[in-house]
């Protein structure tokens, strides 16, 4: 069974260059989106995914504070463990 890469792949093609393969991004870098900075209050740390954009973020007790898009910001904010920074 083959294995599907997780972002989608298009093939370039040009008469006089070999062909050129260029990765589509599954989503844009939250540096391209606006972001909040959001501190997770709660021991220890978190990985989670929100639902409203599917975008993945880690909380530590190192890394409390994370930019988080501003669409899953204001559904974690909604819960007690999240403060904006």
């Amino acid at each position: 069974m083959p294995i599907r890469p997780r972002a989608s792949v298009t093939t370039v093609r040009s008469a006089s260059a070999p062909p050129v393969v260029q990765r589509a991004a599954a989503w844009p870098e939250l540096s391209a989106v606006a972001t909040i900075s959001l501190r997770y209050v709660k021991q220890g740390g978190i990985i989670l995914r929100v639902p409203v954009t599917g975008r993945q973020y880690s909380f530590t007790a190192t890394r409390p504070i994370q930019p988080v898009d501003a669409q899953d910001a204001a559904a974690l904010l909604r819960s007690s463990w999240f403060r904006r920074a």
